[in-house]
């Protein structure tokens, strides 16, 4: 093994611990995306139509109103973008995956995809 794939494998190792961390104290026993694991956009693409259950936590980072809020009522969005998840490097936080969608108005939404439903 090479210095580089012994350096990528620890990373690898060193994210799941974190991931496997993050999902412990937040109680969490399973998801389908976490961190860097799992990939969004095997499943979720662009233009793609997905369901937007009751209860989903909605943030709207460039509405000038409530950043976070919590879906009223199960609705049918069109996919804008499809983020991938990730470990900051800098302070070993987890950074779930996102779906990007243009919400009422015209303000950016997004999710967790483990709160999305593909229609």
């Amino acid at each position: 093994m090479t210095g580089a794939q012994e350096s990528v494998l620890s990373n690898v190792s060193g994210d799941a611990f974190h991931a496997a961390a993050w999902m412990e104290a937040r109680k969490i026993p399973s998801l389908r995306f976490v961190g860097p694991f799992g990939d969004p956009k095997s499943v979720f693409k662009r233009g793609q139509v997905v369901r937007i259950p009751k209860g989903t936590r909605i943030s709207r980072p460039t509405f000038p109103g409530d950043r976070e809020i919590v879906a009223g009522r199960t609705y049918s969005v069109i996919l804008n973008d499809v983020y991938a998840g990730y470990v900051d490097p800098r302070d070993r936080s987890v950074v779930q995956p996102r779906l990007l969608w243009a919400g009422t108005g015209g303000y950016w939404c997004y999710a967790d995809p483990n709160d999305v439903e593909v229609v």
